[in-house]
């Protein structure tokens, strides 16, 4: 119980700390979460495997020694090699099954009995794939603890066991290994996701008080501005050729409130209103043909169109949006 509350606090440190600000996946840093994941969990594993031998009453302390250290010098390898890819196994297993149920149901999170159904479902999964490793980990300890000699290394321990007790050795012990890890794992995992959702409110809820800028092209200015749950942005036909119709500038424009919501973790299908500038309203329809094809089919904004007398460097358009974040 103790590994499994290590592993899942780590787990959920590492995994949180792997996400960026538009919480994608970075899979490098989830990659490293995923080892030291792995190396801890082999540590406390091999400690209080340990630590269950009964020789730890006697009171001769070089016994006790010996007890601890030798089963965790032999079979520190073949722990590691067991437990890193069990770790990677079980947590892929989950999210993959995790992100294609979100995906069908269109929800943000799992139910608690979907959860629960996943997590044991993925340690079965886990287990399957490790199960030989876990058989030569607990020989190798089983033997550096007792008083026969110790195998000199896992693939010498592979080889007795095959040649002493054939290849269906290595399903020994499955049953009861399933039988605790997949209700452990199921919990785990249906805890995960509350403390997942929570700290996701918690962290909403903070970033609802600030007001957060987007990069500044010049003095006085941000690209967008997000508060309270809403950004604000402009489009401008930039980097246009000195002749651009008002297709193309809009076009430009478009794009760039695109980039810019990109940029701010939002997207043009939330739209809530927008304020157009048109140098010339007879030029209006060429606009208007551009922000329509611009726009998912079935979504709209409150939208108003103003004519100026110029714009900022000549320009025929500039638009001006609020999005839900």
């Amino acid at each position: 119980i103790g590994s499994l509350s290590l592993t899942t606090a780590a787990a959920k440190l590492g995994i949180l700390s792997s996400y960026n600000n538009n919480n994608e996946l970075i899979f490098r840093d989830f990659g490293v979460t995923l080892l030291g994941l792995g190396l801890g969990y082999s540590f406390v594993k091999i400690i209080t495997t340990a630590a269950k031998k009964d020789t730890l009453s006697t009171k001769d302390s070089r016994k006790l020694i010996h007890t601890l250290s030798a089963p965790l010098y032999m079979s520190f390898g073949p722990c590691i090699a067991r437990n890193l890819p069990y770790i990677v196994i079980t947590f892929t297993t989950f999210n993959h099954w995790k992100t294609q149920e979100l995906k069908k149901s269109e929800k943000t999170s799992l139910d608690t009995k979907t959860a629960v159904r996943f997590g044991m479902g993925a340690a079965l999964v886990g287990c399957l794939g490790t199960q030989p490793l876990d058989v030569i980990k607990t020989r190798m300890m089983t033997q550096a603890a007792s008083d026969l000699t110790p195998y000199s290394s896992a693939f010498h321990c592979l080889k007795d066991i095959i040649a002493t007790e054939g290849f269906s050795a290595f399903l020994a012990g499955l049953p009861p290994r399933a039988a605790y890890l997949a209700p452990l794992w199921g919990a785990q995992f249906f805890l995960n996701e509350k403390l997942t959702r929570a700290m996701g409110e918690m962290n909403y809820k903070g970033q609802l008080k600030k007001i957060v800028r987007g990069p500044s092209p010049g003095p006085g200015r941000n690209a967008w501005v997000k508060h309270k749950g809403v950004v604000w942005t402009v489009g401008v036909p930039k980097g246009r050729t000195r002749n651009a119709d008002i297709g193309t500038q809009t076009k430009i424009s478009l794009a760039s409130i695109d980039d810019r919501l990109a940029q701010a973790g939002t997207h043009k299908s939330k739209i809530i209103e927008a304020t157009v500038f048109l140098t010339n309203m007879k030029e209006f329809k060429g606009f208007d043909k551009e922000w329509k094809a611009w726009l998912p089919e079935g979504i709209g904004a409150s939208r108003a169109t103003v004519g100026v007398a110029s714009l900022a460097n000549n320009d025929k358009v500039e638009i001006k949006v609020t999005v839900a974040a």
